[in-house]
């Protein structure tokens, strides 16, 4: 089971709004228009949206795998708004394929890093000369048709200094965790970037900064007011500093918060005294990247842990009542059925309240996807074809090497059958049941699983 639903808030533009807001004149208006919502929003309601706004610039957040609704959306703004309208796109897609993202994507510029200082830039050039030259982490296309790329763009070293993200324009309980699905959850980031260079993870190479404690719990408090009663950490690691996740945590002890929140962790960072103040300070639930259960597959993924630190980090955090979500793949390069059996047994062995296994499908941008592509079998830069010509329903392809696709697939489901089809395991389930709409939704969530099993 996931920590996030399909309807988590688009934390990045909330940021970049919030800074716009703080930095524009008064007589600029900031909209945001979020599709992820459970209400799922049609064309029509945006096209209407656009249509009474008629604004001169737009922003869209783009991640690879979305590229098709991308397309669909940009046209659509180019026919209501005319060429006239400035369209710019940003997100981590842009890293990967910021040529092929201009040339075929509509966009008359695009951003890469973080987008809250360069799009004010944008703005604040398009209302003077239209000239992006010399504007550092953009790309955007001259008037000759040539592209002009502007140097790497500057990180944000003082995450302190951005104002808080903008919830205005989200629905309050839209964001819920699937675990406990009964409080409305705001998301919250501690952190940007990440230290670690694991082989599937695409990585931009920014350095790990962190937010003040002070400044992060004076968000939480901002949230708390506002009515939200659940708090997820969105960082890519929580503990990526020891110093950091114990200051934090005595941050909200001593402002006594009294707010459940939920993380991502790793198990090489964890120790008893880490998760004794994570449990004090409100941690109810952590997600652990373990990946497999084979020391071989996680060296060649250069996870950098070991089994014993997963099972030790585990048997932790079910000491101090926290809940415990295992994350695992299977058909990782190099993966043997063996391998993906003690994967199975190793999952069951340390027993995590919920556990997810994805089937391995190497990402673009990822060192294991330019691996791939050195393997005629794999089939090419598929995804550089998908951006030229997109279309709906693509599928991310897995890259079988010792194990077939079909073994992939059936190791996937074995690996949901064995863990969570047991007696033991069916009665802890029930057991974090909070009411009778949190079972109906688990319910069908089992039920879905069973389906796809089938």
């Amino acid at each position: 089971m996931q920590d996030i639903n399909e309807f988590a808030p688009p934390l990045g533009l909330m940021y970049i709004k919030s800074y716009l807001k703080k930095y524009l004149n008064n007589n600029d208006d900031v909209f945001l228009y979020n599709f992820q919502t459970p209400e799922m929003p049609v064309l029509s309601d945006f096209i209407n949206y656009l249509s009474s706004l008629k604004p001169n610039i737009v922003g869209v957040t783009v991640t690879t795998f979305f590229w098709y609704d991308v397309y669909i959306i940009n046209k659509l703004i180019k026919e209501v708004l005319g060429s006239s309208v400035l369209l710019v796109g940003g997100g981590p897609h842009m890293w990967i394929y910021p040529h092929e993202s201009l040339t075929y994507g509509n966009f008359d510029i695009i951003v890469q890093g973080e987008g809250e200082k360069i799009f004010l830039e944008i703005i604040n050039r398009m209302k003077s000369n239209n000239n992006f030259c010399g504007l550092d982490g953009v790309l955007f296309r001259n008037n000759d048709g040539s592209i002009i790329e502007g140097n790497k763009p500057k990180i944000i070293d003082n995450l302190d200094l951005l104002p808080f993200p903008d919830f205005k324009d989200i629905s309050f309980g839209q964001h819920k965790l699937i675990s406990n699905n009964s409080l409305p959850a705001a998301m919250i980031l501690s952190s940007r970037g990440c230290k670690y260079n694991c082989t599937f993870c695409f990585n931009d190479g920014n350095k790990v900064r962190t937010r003040s404690p002070k400044n992060i719990v004076d968000e939480i408090i901002e949230r708390k007011n506002a009515g939200y009663r659940y708090l997820y950490f969105m960082d890519a690691n929580l503990t990526n500093s020891r110093e950091h996740i114990i200051n934090l945590c005595e941050e909200i002890i001593n402002r006594d918060i009294n707010m459940p929140w939920s993380c991502n962790a790793r198990v090489n960072e964890v120790d008893a005294e880490i998760i004794g103040l994570m449990s004090k300070a409100g941690c109810q639930q952590i997600s652990f990247g373990i990946e497999s259960g084979s020391q071989n597959i996680l060296n060649e993924l250069n996870k950098g842990i070991h089994l014993e630190q997963a099972e030790k980090a585990l048997s932790l955090a079910r000491k101090s009542g926290i809940t415990t979500v295992g994350l695992f793949m299977v058909g990782m390069p190099n993966e043997t059925i063996d391998d993906a059996m003690k994967t199975i047994n190793f999952a069951k062995k340390i027993n995590p309240d919920y556990a997810s296994c994805y089937p391995f499908m190497p990402f673009p941008g990822t060192k294991l996807y330019y691996d791939a592509l050195k393997d005629p079998k794999f089939g090419g830069d598929y995804f550089k074809g998908f951006i030229k010509k997109p279309e709906p329903n693509s599928i991310l392809k897995t890259w079988p090497t010792k194990m077939s696709e079909k073994d992939i697939f059936y190791f996937q489901r074995k690996f949901y059958l064995k863990f969570y089809f047991r007696i033991s395991k069916i009665t802890q389930l029930l057991s974090h049941i909070y009411n009778f709409t949190d079972l109906f939704k688990k319910t069908i969530i089992a039920t879905k699983m069973l389906l796809k099993l089938n």
